[in-house]
C-alpha cells in the first residue's frame, strides 16, 4: 500500500474514533463540563481529518500549497486530540482508541508531508 493510501486509511480511522469519542463525551452527563475541551478537540480533529481525506484523495500539483497547509492543520488537530485523550485515558473507554488513532493519523500526515507528492493509485 502506498503512503497516500496509508494516510487516507489512518485519517478515516481517526475521524471515526474522534467522532465516537465526542459522542461518548456527550453521553457522560455527570462531568460534562470537564469534558468540553475533549469533545471540542475530538470534533475539530474529525472535521479536519475528513477535509484532509478529500484533499489527499483529489491532490493535484496545482494545489500543493493548500495540500501542505491541510496536512499541517491535520497534524496539529490530531496532536491536540491525542493530548486531550491522553489526559483522561483512564476515565473513559473511548479515549485510548482515540489517542492511538490520532497518533497514527498524525504520523501518517507527517510522512506524507515529507514525501511531498501523494500518489493515490
Amino acid at each position: 500500500m502506498n503512503l497516500a493510501a496509508v494516510c487516507l486509511q489512518a485519517l478515516t480511522e481517526c475521524a471515526t474514533e474522534c467522532t465516537a469519542r465526542a459522542d461518548s463525551c456527550l453521553d457522560t452527563s455527570s462531568d460534562f463540563a470537564d469534558l468540553v475541551d475533549c469533545c471540542d478537540a475530538a470534533l475539530r480533529c474529525a472535521d479536519i481529518c475528513q477535509t484532509t481525506i478529500w484533499a489527499v484523495g483529489r491532490y493535484t500539483h496545482q494545489h500543493a500549497s493548500l495540500h501542505r497547509a491541510l496536512l499541517l492543520a491535520c497534524i496539529t488537530a490530531c496532536r491536540h486530540a491525542r493530548e486531550q485523550c491522553t489526559n483522561h485515558v483512564g476515565r473513559h473507554s473511548r479515549r485510548r482508541s482515540c489517542a492511538q488513532a490520532s497518533r497514527r493519523a498524525e504520523q501518517a500526515c507527517r510522512e506524507l508531508l515529507l514525501q511531498g507528492t501523494p500518489d493515490c493509485s
